[in-house]
């Protein structure tokens, strides 16, 4: 079987490096010779991989780690014998295929191939580029060039990047998330405490837009107040503290602390969903967002804005729609699903999971990535 190099970042609890994981375990059990290289120090998913027998080589890692002790390195030195020594253990894998997970990790694939005697696929992939900033990938997309295929997880992301360079039209591919739920073994009481429950899953970056949603939060009514919880989970340390603290005080400043509460990273959270009413998404962009893929597939009511494949996910049957850069629209939305009633609620819930089960099945997916890994 191919021996298949996946390329990432690091092992966060993002939907790049969770859908990385997913795919990696399932290619696995097919029989391939699967691995990762990872150059930055978050390792969340990783004793997942190794439960699963996939290495991980965390080597560019550890020697970041070894100069940023050494004070006469300057930042610009270390980053690059870092990304050096991913580059050159890509050169040194002896992978048939190489599956990098967005675009740094991209470059790297395409760098290495470019200044090497051997040549092996690369399925590259688009995850995650706000349309404003498409026009700034001009080197990156004649790196592209050397990629057998390019994958992008929603037709949005694809249409957007092939409005500037259709000459990729070709080798294009969208293929959605896979979404695999573990055992849910929380139970699920509709209106609990006589509240909504609104649980969301976005981390603390800038894209989540959760300055703008606090403001929304600020506007709503007494009533409104009254009848929503809402739980925001997200990666509170590294590079994300900052924008949380912001969070924290601007929830306090606005005193709407009694409606929503910010949480740590969860490793449980499909049992969360589960005990919510609604799950929400309010990100000013989006690739394709697993957690709403996720909170379909457990059966969960949607409230989103309106990015990425929105129109195939959220329909007037399962879910509410509202606009990233308008607070009075979010505040809207919500006020619209404070109202829900339990029979509304499960309803529109089914829905949601039969909207799943056509779009995210493993096998329908899966197949999909085999198809370009034995093309």
């Amino acid at each position: 079987m191919k021996k298949i190099l996946f390329v990432i970042s690091n092992l966060g609890q993002g939907g790049a490096e969770r859908q990385s994981m997913t795919i990696a375990k399932l290619l696995k059990d097919k029989g391939y010779n699967v691995s990762f290289v990872c150059w930055s120090n978050y390792r969340f998913l990783e004793p997942m991989l190794y439960a699963a027998g996939i290495p991980v080589d965390w080597s560019a890692s550890d020697l970041s780690d070894k100069l940023e002790k050494i004070s006469f390195f300057p930042s610009f030195i270390r980053k690059a014998l870092v990304y050096f020594r991913v580059i050159r253990y890509i050169q040194k894998s002896h992978c048939d295929v190489c599956i990098p997970f967005m675009n740094q990790a991209n470059v790297f694939c395409l760098l290495a191939q470019k200044y090497s005697f051997r040549k092996w696929r690369i399925i590259a992939s688009l995850r995650n580029i706000p349309h404003f900033e498409i026009g700034g990938y001009s080197q990156t997309a004649r790196l592209l060039d050397g990629a057998e295929f390019i994958v992008s997880n929603s037709v949005y992301a694809k249409d957007d990047w092939l409005k500037s360079f259709p000459c990729h039209s070709s080798k294009f591919h969208v293929i959605y998330n896979i979404v695999t739920l573990g055992d849910i073994s929380s139970q699920y009481i509709p209106i609990k405490e006589g509240k909504v429950h609104i649980l969301v899953a976005a981390g603390y970056r800038e894209q989540k837009n959760l300055p703008r949603f606090l403001e929304s939060l600020s506007l709503l009514t007494p009533s409104v107040r009254s009848s929503i919880k809402i739980d925001w989970y997200g990666q509170k340390i590294s590079e994300y503290g900052i924008p949380f603290r912001l969070a924290e005080e601007t929830i306090e400043n606005l005193r709407i602390g009694d409606i929503i509460t910010l949480h740590d990273s969860a490793m449980n959270i499909a049992d969360l969903m589960n005990q919510s009413d609604l799950v929400g998404l309010f990100s000013s962009f989006e690739g394709l967002p697993n957690a709403i893929c996720e909170a379909m597939s457990v059966g969960k009511p949607i409230i989103m804005t309106r990015v990425s494949d929105f129109s195939v996910l959220v329909n007037h049957k399962n879910g509410v729609l509202c606009d990233a850069d308008n607070v009075q629209s979010m505040a809207d939305a919500l006020e619209s699903v404070s109202v829900l009633t339990k029979e509304q609620l499960l309803t529109m819930g089914k829905e949601s999971k039969q909207l799943a089960e056509n779009l995210f099945s493993e096998d329908n997916v899966l197949g999909k990535w085999v198809e370009l890994i034995e093309a």
